[in-house]
C-alpha cells in the first residue's frame, strides 16, 4: 500500500503498523518511503485525527533531535514546524488544538508560549469532558515549563493573566471542573490582581453566609473556624448582618475574646462601619469579664487610627480605666497616647491606678 501516491495512505499505514511491535520492519519500510518522497505535504491537508497523530510524532522527534531552543538561537527546521502548526490552533477539533499547545509546551522557545493562551482558553466553552483535560493542562503550563527545566511562574501569568475571569467559578460546573479552575486561579494570583481573586473567592461562598453562624453545640474549634470565615466574608452588603451575629457571640464565654477580634476585622474590612465598630468596643471595656476587656483594648488600638471618632472615644476609654484589667494597661497607654490632645487630662485618670506607674514613662516620652 505505501506504493500508493494518496496522500492519506502514509498516515493510516503508520497508525495500524505503530499498534503491533512485530511490524517493525514494515514501519522501517514506510517510514524509509516517506523520507524518500520529495512531494511537499502541508500538515493541513491531512484529516484531522492523522493531524493529532503527525504532531505527537513530530513532537517527540524534536524533542529528541533538534538542540533546545533559546530567546537568540532557533533550529530553523523547529522554526518550521512551529509556524507550520500554528494556524492549526485555529482548529474546530479540540484534539488538533491541544497537540499543537502540547507541541509549543514541550518545543517552543519561552517567547513563543503565550500565543497558545487563547486557543486553550477557547476551549474552556466546550463540554465538560474537554474543559477538564484543558484545565488539567492549563494547570500544568503555569506550575512549570520544562523547555527551561525549572518553574517558570512569570511566563505563565503573562500567558494566561488577560483570561483571568475565564476561570472565575460558576454554581452550575462540576465539582472537579471548580477545583482546577481554583487550583489556576491560585496559581495566576499576583499583586496586580489578588483583590480581583479574593473576591471571586468570597462570592463562591457568599450566599451560604448563614452556614457559618456558630452553633451552641459545636466544639470551640470548630466555632473558631466558622468565626474566622465569617469575617473573611465580610463586604458592604452584609457587614450588618455579621456584626449581629458577633454580638450575640460575646456573651459566650470561651468565644468572647474571639468575637471582639472579629468585630475589629470587619471594621478593618468595612471602612462604612469602624465608627460604629469603636463605639461597641468601648462600651464592651466596662465589661466584667476581664478576656472581653483584654480584647476590646486591644482591637481598640489597632484601629483606632482608622476612623475619625477615636479621638472623641478615646477619653471614653480614660473614664473606664478602672475596670481594665492590668495586662492591657500597655494597650490603654498606646490608645490614649494616640491623640495629643487628650493625652493630659487621661493620663490624670489613668495615674488613679497604682499599678500605673510602670507605665508612666510611656506616656511622658509620648
Amino acid at each position: 500500500m505505501s506504493s500508493i501516491r494518496v496522500p492519506m495512505i502514509a498516515p493510516i499505514m503508520l497508525l495500524a503498523i505503530r499498534e503491533s511491535e512485530s511490524l517493525q520492519p514494515e514501519l522501517i519500510e514506510c517510514i524509509d518511503y516517506l523520507l524518500g518522497d520529495k512531494r511537499t505535504l502541508a500538515i493541513a491537508d491531512v484529516d484531522e485525527w492523522g493531524q493529532v497523530v503527525m504532531i505527537g510524532l513530530l513532537t517527540r522527534y524534536a524533542r529528541c533531535q533538534f538542540v533546545a531552543p533559546s530567546e537568540t538561537a532557533v533550529d530553523s527546521d523547529l522554526t518550521l514546524l512551529l509556524s507550520s502548526c500554528r494556524p492549526l490552533l485555529q482548529s474546530r477539533n479540540c484534539a488538533v488544538v491541544m497537540a499543537v499547545a502540547q507541541l509549543f509546551y514541550h518545543c517552543a522557545p519561552p517567547a513563543q508560549l503565550s500565543i497558545i493562551s487563547r486557543a486553550l482558553v477557547r476551549l474552556l466553552r466546550g463540554p465538560r469532558e474537554v474543559q477538564s483535560v484543558v484545565l488539567v493542562n492549563i494547570a500544568t503550563i503555569c506550575a512549570t515549563n520544562p523547555v527551561l527545566g525549572r518553574p517558570n511562574f512569570a511566563i505563565s501569568n503573562n500567558m494566561f493573566e488577560p483570561f483571568l475571569k475565564s476561570f472565575f467559578i460558576r454554581p452550575a460546573e462540576p465539582k472537579h471542573i471548580k477545583l482546577l479552575k481554583l487550583q489556576v486561579l491560585t496559581t495566576l494570583v499576583s499583586e496586580t490582581n489578588v483583590q480581583l481573586v479574593l473576591r471571586e473567592l468570597q462570592n463562591m461562598f457568599e450566599p451560604f453566609l448563614k452556614s457559618f453562624f456558630i452553633r451552641p453545640a459545636e466544639p470551640k474549634h470548630i466555632k473558631l473556624l466558622k468565626l474566622q470565615v465569617l469575617t473573611t466574608l465580610v463586604s458592604e452588603t452584609n457587614v450588618q448582618l455579621v456584626l449581629r451575629e458577633l454580638q450575640t457571640y460575646v456573651n459566650i464565654a470561651e468565644m468572647a475574646d474571639a468575637a471582639v477580634d472579629a468585630i475589629g476585622q470587619c471594621a478593618v474590612r468595612v471602612n462604612s462601619v469602624a465608627d460604629s465598630c469603636l463605639s461597641g468596643l468601648v462600651s464592651l471595656i466596662a465589661s466584667s469579664n476581664e478576656n472581653v476587656v483584654s480584647a476590646a483594648v486591644v482591637t481598640y488600638v489597632n484601629i483606632a487610627e482608622m476612623a475619625d471618632a477615636a479621638v472623641g472615644a478615646i477619653g471614653q476609654c480614660a473614664v473606664r480605666v478602672n475596670s481594665v484589667a492590668d495586662s492591657c494597661l500597655s494597650g490603654l497607654v498606646s490608645l490614649i497616647a494616640s491623640s495629643n490632645e487628650n493625652v493630659v487630662s487621661a493620663a490624670v485618670v489613668v495615674l488613679k491606678r497604682s499599678t500605673f506607674e510602670p507605665f508612666l514613662k510611656n506616656i511622658l516620652l509620648t
